[in-house]
């Protein structure tokens, strides 16, 4: 987070709030506030809601794919516990057809707009 706000350069205040809107929209809350009562007063806030939610859902969808495939490449067969143990896995062969459901889910999640 920069010490000022690049679109206003006011001073980003170390604040919980102006952390979280500069990670969304890349400027501090009085900005986005600005900003977001601009699209409410001109009508598109639906339109901008519905960008909002449909860019959390896609990079949901990353996080959850990318989990999937480090699982996929996971060749370990030892794990450590909570407690520190280390406890030895060998088990049955993954099943292509829930790998294939898996990835059919991925791609519907993906191509369902809300």
């Amino acid at each position: 987070m920069p010490i000022t706000c690049p679109k206003c350069s006011q001073p980003m205040k170390l604040h919980y709030l102006n952390k979280k809107m500069w990670s969304i929209h890349s400027m501090c809350l009085n900005c986005v506030i600005k900003m977001e009562t601009e699209i409410k007063r001109t009508g598109k806030w639906e339109e901008y809601e519905k960008e909002m939610m449909n860019n959390n859902k896609n990079a949901m969808v990353n996080d959850f794919e990318e989990a999937f495939n480090n699982f996929m490449n996971t060749k370990a067969e030892s794990y450590v516990t909570e407690q520190g143990d280390v406890e030895s896995w060998s088990g049955g062969k993954v099943n292509e057809d829930e790998i294939k459901n898996v990835k059919e889910y991925i791609k519907k999640l993906r191509e369902h707009e809300l």
